[in-house]
């Protein structure tokens, strides 16, 4: 038995069916995505850097669709890969070539204003307050 990586465990009545992952690394996952996965690359409506890996934002993202198409790619559902695409794929895809997205300051002149991105500020929160917060959330969504 190999890691994650090496192996998918997909769904089996007896729960021993084991698959070969399809990419075993994210840059051939990638490779994959962008040989069929075709845009329009003008700076205004979709932008995307060749050098992908060095934005920790679409590494995630990358990261994420990769394992979520391996479990999608062994499901016994017909309509998993479809589902794939339209709740995981797009989405992501939207967000990584969007010109105000991780790519952003590639399409500025270095130096210029807002060519950098910022992260986001954050201060700690109080203690308690995200229990009480993940309460609610459950509490709202679910009746009991």
């Amino acid at each position: 038995m190999g890691t994650m990586w090496d192996l998918m465990y997909y769904e089996g009545e007896n729960n021993t069916n084991w698959d070969p992952a399809k990419y075993l690394t994210m840059e051939e996952f990638v490779r994959w995505i962008a040989s069929w996965y075709l845009r329009p690359i003008d700076g205004r409506t979709n932008v995307w850097s060749e050098e992908w890996w060095d934005s920790d934002e679409v590494c995630m993202r990358f990261e994420v669709l990769w394992r979520s198409y391996e479990v999608a790619r062994v499901s016994r559902d017909a309509a998993a890969l479809s589902n794939w695409i339209l709740d995981h794929l797009d989405p992501h895809m939207k967000v990584i070539l969007s010109p105000d997205g991780p790519f952003y300051a590639k399409t500025k002149t270095p130096g210029s204003p807002n060519s950098k991105l910022r992260r986001l500020p954050v201060v700690e929160a109080p203690e308690g307050r995200l229990d009480m917060q993940l309460l609610k959330v459950v509490r709202n969504n679910y009746d009991y």
